[in-house]
């Protein structure tokens, strides 16, 4: 959860990332973030809550994937500009993240 004192011109959800590919995990080639179930807006005057189906996760989003219910970021996703409409002064943002890719640094670690 982050709180924000307005509305934001815009706002991202950046992460490292990896292509499990490239790390010998598996034989997915994109480039992974984290995997985001679900974003809410609690403001003080509405509250917007969007999921991972939801057609406005576009830019640096990968395609929905409804068996698992979430959607993978490529590591720099922008939120929805819709999410911020008429929320008005202070809100938060709760950002529900389901998973997240494996690293070079997390298998240099096990090593």
């Amino acid at each position: 959860s982050f709180g924000l004192r307005a509305e934001p011109s815009s706002l991202r959800i950046v992460s490292r990332d990896a292509s499990p590919l490239e790390l010998g995990l598996a034989r997915d080639p994109r480039s992974l973030g984290v995997a985001v179930r679900r974003l809410s807006v609690f403001g003080t005057e509405d509250t917007h809550v969007s999921d991972f189906a939801d057609a406005d996760w576009t830019e640096g989003f990968h395609d929905a994937e409804p068996d698992n219910g979430w959607r993978w970021t490529n590591g720099d996703a922008a939120v929805p500009q819709a999410l911020f409409r008429d929320i008005g002064g202070r809100f938060v943002l709760e950002v529900e993240v389901a998973s997240v890719a494996r690293y070079r640094a997390d298998l240099g670690a096990a090593a």
